[in-house]
């Protein structure tokens, strides 16, 4: 499991920050008559998806009845809406989470207005967004508006001292400063750029790690890194992994460079010899771009060979 998944707020008491937030779905909970549609704004990685997840559990669907879409066309809410009418599998409630609906079209918004005000009794609906001004005011004016923010400076250092203690890496005060700078109060980017530096105890090393990648682009490259070095999926999931990041190569490469020299100065386990060797193949650059992406698959295949073989 990476790090994001396994500290990932199970409950509103786990929560951290957002008290605002928290508030007004506890507020709404406890009403007469429950909404069934709900809107969570706020920047990427300040915790939507994960209150979002919460909620729908309280309000009663189990994981199997939890749906979550991205819809970018009319065809895509048309689907969405045939499924509504079917009962939840497990618990008294279904729920759809539609996460980025600034990327749905004016038309699919206008679609999915049915359903957001004809609810059947037993679906709810949790509409996440990082830019409300894409969404159509209709839309808009049928939710219970909640909006997640950027941790302040006393959360964020309660974050990265959970996350300390619990993995048992202590850190210099300079070091978790740049950690929390870096991540600029978002949830997400602290538990990052925790998993980016964890070990290293050198600040200059740590800076140059942190500048070397946007933190907002990097949750998905630190879990691809750590599937490599230590998960034991085998090479057909981190195959598929890769095949569904959307980053040119070339950075991708660039960032696990920056993980395994990291690995390099740490004292985190597999020793640094194993890091040595898998840093060397991602050191060169992927200079003809009609053969990057098939020569960052064969990079990460050799280092996943390699730290498998132990060779």
């Amino acid at each position: 499991m990476n790090l994001i998944s396994e500290y990932r707020p199970n409950s509103l008491e786990e929560v951290i920050g957002n008290n605002k937030a928290v508030t007004v779905i506890k507020k709404n909970l406890k009403s007469k008559t429950i909404p069934h549609t709900y809107m969570i704004t706020g920047p990427t990685g300040s915790g939507k998806t994960t209150l979002a997840r919460i909620l729908a559990n309280l309000l009663g669907a189990h994981e199997n009845d939890i749906i979550e879409y991205q819809l970018r066309s009319i065809e895509e809410t048309r689907d969405l809406r045939e499924d509504l009418n079917s009962a939840p599998m497990y618990g008294k409630a279904k729920v759809y989470i539609i996460d980025e609906l600034q990327h749905l079209t004016k038309d699919g918004q206008n679609d999915l207005l049915k359903p957001l005000e004809d609810t059947p009794k037993h679906v709810y609906f949790i509409l996440c967004t990082t830019d409300p001004q894409k969404i159509i005011d209709t839309v808009k004016g049928r939710c219970i508006k909640i909006k997640t923010e950027p941790l302040c400076e006393t959360d964020a250092y309660l974050l990265l001292s959970k996350l300390t203690q619990n993995e048992k890496q202590p850190l210099d005060n300079s070091i978790a400063k740049l950690i929390i700078n870096k991540a600029e109060g978002l949830p997400r980017n602290i538990i990052t750029a925790f998993a980016s530096v964890r070990g290293i105890d050198n600040v200059e090393d740590v800076s140059k790690i942190l500048e070397s990648y946007d933190l907002n682009d990097s949750a998905e490259l630190i879990d691809l890194a750590r599937n490599i070095v230590y998960s034991t999926l085998n090479w057909i999931d981190i195959s598929n992994k890769l095949k569904t990041l959307t980053i040119e190569p070339e950075s991708i490469r660039i960032m696990l460079a920056n993980y395994m020299k990291a690995g390099l100065l740490s004292n985190v386990p597999p020793k640094s010899t194993m890091f040595a060797k898998l840093l060397e193949y991602f050191i060169n650059p992927f200079y003809a771009q009609q053969t990057a992406h098939a020569s960052l698959t064969l990079a990460c295949y050799k280092a996943f060979y390699t730290r498998v073989t132990n060779k």
